[in-house]
């Protein structure tokens, strides 16, 4: 992952995304158990979040360079850091939804993603 900028600072989504995914670890610890497919939506929402959160985040740090309100290096480690972290999430989201499919369990509905 990239190091943040000293000037720009993630949405405050990512703790949110970071900690859907802490939950779904924890969750999943146990081989002999199931985790609770709401865990699975909780990681879509917040998934379905950090994108929204990324693409105005974007269009924030691409106006302000235009604007010359920030260095383009900054924004570049910004805009690394939004990529990266937008399909980290999604990423995991798609592959707790695989593995409850797999185990037979209830999927968070593929469909309703917007990457899906």
């Amino acid at each position: 992952m990239p190091t943040p900028s000293v000037r720009w600072q993630p949405p405050s989504s990512f703790a949110a995304g970071a900690q859907a995914l802490r939950t779904w670890l924890d969750s999943s610890n146990d081989p002999n158990t199931t985790p609770d497919p709401a865990i699975s939506k909780m990681v879509l929402a917040a998934s379905q979040k950090i994108d929204a959160d990324c693409q105005t985040e974007r269009n924030k740090l691409l106006e302000s360079v235009a604007l010359q309100r920030l260095p383009a290096a900054s924004a570049r480690v910004g805009l690394d850091t939004l990529a990266w972290a937008n399909g980290a999430v999604q990423h995991a989201w798609h592959l707790i939804d695989s593995l409850q499919a797999a185990s037979g369990s209830v999927s968070a509905a593929a469909d309703n993603h917007p990457s899906a």
